[in-house]
């Protein structure tokens, strides 16, 4: 049986498909190489963006206690986490340790809780002015 030109094809060998294989395993890998690499980059930019608003947290109580005469009760210190929760989108927790108003507790993590900031301020060591 003879076959047409429009009815012939490729078949493939086992050299030559071992040949190929490799061809179409490798752009795989490359992507999956590339998405890794990706993540690394943004969970250092979150991070990143975690601690800063930690600090700022703490820079903004500090003044708050030794400039502005704002009282650092519970409820001022919530008021300040509802601000930085919707300015920045992370979740941020502000207390004071016991009964004690000179010792803020701050806690700031991502809603996925892959970058967090753990810190208690101590207020008693900055002389109000």
């Amino acid at each position: 049986m003879r076959l047409n030109k429009d009815q012939r094809g490729f078949v493939l060998s086992g050299i030559a498909l071992l040949l190929i294989l490799p061809a179409l395993l490798l752009p795989a890998s490359c992507l999956a190489m590339i998405k890794s690499g990706g993540e690394a980059v943004s969970i250092q930019a979150l991070a990143d963006k975690v601690h800063n608003a930690g600090l700022n947290v703490e820079e903004t109580i500090k003044w708050m206690w030794a400039y502005s005469g704002v009282p650092i009760d519970n409820y001022t210190l919530l008021r300040l986490r509802e601000e930085y929760e919707n300015v920045t989108g992370l979740l941020i927790d502000i207390s004071t340790v016991g009964d004690n108003q000179a010792r803020v507790h701050i806690v700031i993590q991502d809603p996925l809780e892959s970058a967090r900031f753990d810190n208690i301020l101590a207020l008693m060591e900055m002389v109000r002015k």
